[in-house]
């Protein structure tokens, strides 16, 4: 399999998030914000409202936050 194969996948259960569901998103490192921006975006297109992000580490030089659509808050910044 060749490199330009690979695909990351994000996905959420059918009916997991009710529409209108005010919702925080939690992960444990923020680095480019790829992660979170997906997130994110997943919980949009379920019909949910995005509160917030969390996370427990900010990798800060790499500036992930400015990735994420919607407030994010860390716990420990390197």
């Amino acid at each position: 399999m060749t490199r330009a194969a690979l695909q990351d996948v994000f996905e959420v259960q059918r009916g997991a998030i009710p529409a209108g569901a005010r919702v925080l998103i939690v992960d444990d490192l923020l680095a480019t914000g790829g992660t979170m921006k997906a997130a994110v975006s997943l919980v949009k297109a379920a019909g949910g409202e995005v509160l917030g992000c969390m996370t427990l580490i900010e990798i800060a030089e790499l500036e992930g936050y400015k990735n994420v659509e919607a407030p994010t808050y860390t716990l420990l910044r390197y």
